[in-house]
């Protein structure tokens, strides 16, 4: 499990925690933040704008880390948007970049993103997906990404497509900071109610066959 927090002025990284393990997010995102901000010699109250990844991805991390965001920017009563977690994977790549992460029983969170100067395009909404399905018509040239990699790495490589390295496939904080600040100023919404967690839940008819109906 990863847990990465980053601190932004403008379009510079000012600051970036990146800790992997099996503590949980809700005992280590609050220290993370604060010793960050004590490194940048800042304070809660001199962030302007508040930026948590909503999925899709472990629901776990997903919940605290958009309840974190909520509360903050209630109490500090600070702007605050959520971004889609693949689309902040993909823009840490350049060109065409498909995420992915693994949702079990050969099916994925994915979608397709167009980064041309560090800034994402989506070409394909975030899904759940077959894997199988999903990388019968993708390009070749896409550059595959994400934790999923971990799982199916080999099936791809095989397949021929472009892979990240092990080093590079998590998400990091400072990717979700400048992509809420791409959204920001393309006049996404800043009122911290509308972040919700982003699960993609399997369709009903998934659901019912999962279930044996």
């Amino acid at each position: 499990m990863t847990t990465s927090i980053a601190i932004s002025q403008d379009d510079k990284i000012l600051g970036e925690v990146q800790v992997y393990g099996r503590i949980s997010h809700s005992e280590r995102l609050m220290d993370l933040l604060e010793t960050l901000l004590r490194v940048q010699n800042l304070k809660l109250e001199d962030l302007d704008l508040l930026v948590a990844g909503w999925g899709p991805g472990s629901f776990t991390g997903i919940r605290i880390g958009v309840t974190t965001i909520r509360t903050l920017a209630q109490v500090l009563k600070k702007d605050a948007l959520g971004v889609s977690s693949l689309a902040a994977l993909a823009s840490q790549f350049q060109g065409l970049v498909a995420p992915i992460v693994d949702a079990r029983r050969g099916r994925v969170y994915t979608g397709l993103y167009q980064v041309e100067n560090n800034r994402v395009s989506c070409l394909k909404e975030d899904c759940l997906v077959d894997l199988k399905d999903w990388i019968k018509d993708l390009p070749k040239e896409t550059i595959l990404c994400g934790e999923g990699l971990e799982v199916y790495r080999n099936r791809l490589f095989q397949e021929g497509f472009n892979l990240a390295s092990q080093r590079d496939q998590s998400l990091r904080g400072s990717s979700i900071c400048l992509v809420g600040r791409q959204m920001a100023s393309q006049g996404q919404d800043l009122d911290y109610r509308q972040i919700l967690p982003n699960y993609i839940r399997p369709s009903q008819a998934e659901r019912e066959r999962e279930n044996g109906h």
